[in-house]
């Protein structure tokens, strides 16, 4: 009887054993099932388009780099993939891949141009997905339907969709869409006024200088009470750095003036900027020395007098 104990261990101890093998194999099989699957699934750099889109886009492609003549039927296709691509610039699920969706929109040239307009410059795409579409028509070719979106663009919500149409606007030389860069040269997002104010230059926009005179006024209005601050809070450092034995308070004051200091010596050197600029632009549209003034360093009392005498000549855009 004293054997059958020990005897009857020997089955459970092999079901152990059977079980573990069994629970191997299990994961092994799960495993690679899992691996095949991984193998179906597209890449993710693939993921947004399907590869027989794919195959379209990379046949065009090849066909226009030999310089050769899409058949009306492909240049249908691609122009489907196009919009599948735009559609996915637009999402947020490929923020990874958007680089290089605009990559493949921007190669693809013109064929792109029917995605890009429907899809990112709608009224109701994003912020994001408008800067990428004014970035993408400003980098391929003229037609008719990049003209007229880049021109739209000028009244985007966003200011950098409106920086982008002004740059795309002069550097394809549409001089008859002067009218609405001159009204960005009063934007409310000061880098949109100094674009503006170098575009009209460029364009030779006739007209401009009453905007171009409202705009170097504002600027004067903006920029004297912050001269104003910024001499105070030199003061204020100046009195405390003279100090014999500065206190840790007068240490951390000190430091915090010259954060500020930083800071609005900054916003007053951009706005030094814009009204040299102003200056460059009714030079160049004067084409004399009107404007030359404005790109002196000049004192607040002495920027007035400049602008009071342009006001004489070319009027104000504003009253």
């Amino acid at each position: 009887m004293s054997e059958h104990p020990a005897s009857g261990r020997i089955p459970r101890k092999a079901g152990v054993l059977r079980s573990c093998l069994l629970a191997l194999l299990c994961c092994a099989v799960a495993a690679a099932l899992y691996g095949q699957a991984e193998e179906r699934k597209p890449r993710q750099s693939d993921a947004f388009w399907s590869e027989s889109q794919k195959q379209t886009y990379d046949e065009a492609k090849a066909i226009l780099d030999r310089g050769e003549t899409l058949t009306s039927r492909l240049r249908r296709a691609v122009e489907d993939v196009c919009e599948q691509l735009a559609l996915s610039l637009r999402s947020g699920e490929y923020v990874s891949e958007r680089g290089r969706i605009h990559d493949l929109l921007v190669d693809m040239d013109a064929l792109a141009v029917r995605g890009v307009t429907k899809h990112l410059l709608a009224a109701d795409a994003p912020d994001e997905a408008r800067l990428y579409g004014i970035v993408i028509l400003v980098s391929i070719p003229e037609v008719d339907q990049v003209k007229e979106s880049i021109v739209n663009a000028l009244s985007d919500p966003s200011p950098a969709v409106r920086l982008w149409a002004i740059r795309g606007v002069v550097k394809k030389g549409y001089a008859d869409a002067g009218a609405g860069v001159v009204d960005l040269l009063l934007d409310e997002t000061p880098e949109v006024r100094l674009v503006a104010t170098q575009a009209v230059a460029d364009l030779k926009v006739a007209g401009a200088e009453g905007h171009l005179v409202s705009m170097v006024e504002r600027e004067s209005v903006r920029r004297a009470p912050l001269s104003q601050q910024l001499a105070q809070l030199q003061e204020q450092l100046k009195a405390l750095e003279a100090a014999t034995e500065p206190t840790e308070d007068d240490a951390q004051q000190i430091s915090l003036l010259n954060q500020r200091i930083e800071e609005l010596s900054g916003r007053v050197a951009f706005i030094n900027l814009l009204i040299y600029r102003v200056g460059e632009a009714l030079s160049t549209l004067s084409s004399g020395a009107d404007g030359l003034e404005l790109k002196g360093a000049l004192s607040d009392e002495d920027l007035q007098k400049v602008i009071n005498d342009l006001r004489q000549k070319y009027g104000s855009a504003v009253s």
